[in-house]
């Protein structure tokens, strides 16, 4: 599954199943819980996944969830990964 880079502040969470090696970041935010983004999708791309309403650092990519702890973020972005990313990815 995951390995994790905690720093300061922020941590990296992973996908690594198989062939692939899919990273997203996450950083504490003001209510005490996690923000995690993803940046490795060009501004086309962003668009067609999610439409207008997305939320976007110009660092860190596009927010593609909130959470509690590491434990979830592992979790969210499994599941992220194999039901939205990976079908998209798939009929592009």
């Amino acid at each position: 599954m995951g390995v994790w880079s905690v720093g300061e502040g922020h941590w990296h969470v992973g996908y690594y199943e198989g062939k692939y090696c899919i990273e997203a970041i996450g950083f504490e935010n003001e209510e005490g819980t996690w923000d995690v983004f993803f940046n490795h999708l060009d501004d086309e791309d962003v668009l067609k996944l999610f439409g207008t309403e997305y939320e976007i650092d110009n660092d860190f990519g596009v927010l593609i969830f909130k959470t509690k702890d590491h434990e979830e973020a592992q979790t969210k972005l499994s599941i992220w990964v194999e039901t939205i990313l990976f079908p998209f990815l798939n009929n592009k």
